[in-house]
């Protein structure tokens, strides 16, 4: 029988690596917005593990996450309902300081 950690960590590894990086990764714009919805959804999964631990230091790093998920869907569909041609690296090109 799994526990609840146990689940917490499944969902967490599941949703928020092996269904997000390939889909956050894609060239089509309907696959990156489920990639972020996949995003949000292991980091919460992470969020409520850290809670349930008392991981009170992973905590903000969780909520990171989530953060980062739903401003790159917003970003993505933003596009996607505009039909631009946006790319991978004009979305995260702003993270790189100095361009």
């Amino acid at each position: 029988m799994l526990e609840l950690n146990s689940i917490l960590q499944l969902g967490a590894v599941l949703f928020g690596t092996a269904i997000a990086a390939p889909l956050v990764s894609s060239d089509d714009k309907k696959n990156r917005l489920w990639g972020f919805l996949a995003m949000l959804t292991g980091s919460l999964f992470s969020l409520a593990l850290h809670v349930s631990l008392s991981l009170w230091i992973m905590v903000p790093a969780s909520l990171f996450w989530a953060a980062m998920s739903v401003r790159g869907y917003m970003l993505v569909r933003d596009a996607y309902k505009n039909k631009s041609n946006i790319t991978y690296s004009d979305v995260v090109s702003d993270f790189i300081p100095g361009e």
